[in-house]
């Protein structure tokens, strides 16, 4: 798995000027704030439901949660930070994700 790097911070704080400045560098990519976060945060909530509570398969929505980011980056051949309102990460799950706050 490709190391992935997750610009974030509160308002205000300087992530738009360190973005301007990663991007000048023709390795690095960073985009816009990304729906990754929500991506993982609703996918863990599923172990809430109902439906999920009535057949509980923790193995298999795990591995779909670990697999994500992979498959949601897969494509991309820089270095790539996405920008995010990040509040919610399992880092057993992820590894290979670095924060730059």
């Amino acid at each position: 798995m490709k190391n992935i790097y997750f610009l974030c911070g509160l308002p205000r704080c300087g992530n738009t000027l360190l973005a301007s400045i990663l991007n000048q560098n023709p390795n690095i990519s960073v985009t816009a704030n990304s729906i990754t976060a929500d991506i993982l945060y609703n996918l863990e909530q599923l172990k809430e439901t109902t439906n999920f509570k009535n057949f509980p398969d923790y193995q298999s929505l795990d591995n779909l949660i670990k697999g994500s980011l992979e498959l949601y980056f897969k494509d991309y051949k820089k270095i790539h930070y996405p920008k995010s309102k990040i509040y919610y990460f399992r880092k057993t799950f992820y590894r290979n994700i670095r924060f730059s706050c």
